[in-house]
């Protein structure tokens, strides 16, 4: 495929109403296939909301929340069949023998799940308690989706910039970064989307690849300060959605463009990882 059309949805799930967050998934696949886009994308743990600490910390609220979970993905994968339009969903994901859940980003298409990636770095500093109530990932996760090699990673991820590196190294062609992120005053929203962009613009542009940051808008919980945006692989942003206000638009992604930018930049080319092997502990 030499273009397709994702629909970058920064949207507010409602707090552990899995049913309602899987309805309006799959009303917006069915706007997807209207508007002919290849893939949705939505926040991080979008299917329960972000705050799920307290609803997890018995044994009932753990099985209820699997419970709840594992029908609303088997309902989700055939929606993706039906629509036509894949989906990068994110969602706690209790492993076996594991204490506890994984913040999980999957890649549903056809009908069935293509690939799972587990956040690698969970946010410990700041507002952020993540090590506190979930596990730490340890792969780097590339989806070979029928639009894309799709790169797969969760918000802090984005801030270690050797996860963007070994995702590009093993393919990514499009690095998304489904996202929660907050700020405690809404006067700094724009100060933390700078932030932000710095990275993601410095992403793409050294992996020479499309980066996607999807984040939350504003809840009553929290103020996820929303800012989603596409950069391109020039490092240009594409599409930046407004601060805090929930808003669907659609991109088109060219990757005949990303081929022109690595031709004429072979940064990954060019990489030669035998050198660092002796700074790995």
């Amino acid at each position: 495929m030499e273009g397709f059309t994702i629909t970058l949805a920064q949207v507010t799930p409602a707090v552990m109403d899995v049913e309602k967050n899987m309805k309006r998934a799959l009303s917006l696949l069915d706007d997807c296939a209207k508007s002919g886009s290849s893939l949705l994308v939505l926040p991080e743990l979008y299917l329960s909301g972000y705050e799920v600490k307290e609803a997890i910390s018995t044994d009932i609220g753990v099985e209820r929340l699997k419970k709840d979970v594992s029908k609303a993905l088997n309902i989700i994968a055939e929606k993706t069949r039906d629509s036509g339009c894949d989906i990068l969903i994110s969602y706690p994901f209790f492993e076996n023998r594991v204490k506890r859940p994984y913040i999980a980003l999957e890649y549903f298409s056809g009908g069935k799940g293509l690939a799972l990636h587990r956040k690698i770095n969970l946010c410990n500093y700041a507002q952020y308690t993540e090590h506190l109530t979930f596990s730490q990932g340890d792969k780097i996760t590339v989806a070979e989706a029928p639009c894309c090699r799709a790169g797969m990673l969760i918000c802090e991820d984005l801030w270690h910039m050797t996860n963007a590196i070994f995702a590009a190294k093993l393919g990514a062609e499009v690095i998304f970064y489904p996202s929660a992120a907050t700020v405690l005053d809404r006067s700094d929203g724009a100060k933390c989307f700078s932030n932000w962009k710095k990275l993601t613009q410095g992403t793409a542009f050294s992996q020479t690849s499309y980066v996607v940051c999807c984040n939350q808008a504003a809840s009553h919980a929290s103020l996820y300060f929303g800012g989603s945006h596409v950069v391109d692989p020039n490092g240009d942003i594409m599409v930046k959605l407004p601060l805090y206000e929930e808003t669907v638009v659609d991109v088109k992604i060219d990757l005949n463009y990303l081929r022109e930018i690595r031709k004429m930049r072979p940064l990954l080319r060019n990489e030669r990882f035998e050198v660092y092997k002796k700074y790995i502990m």
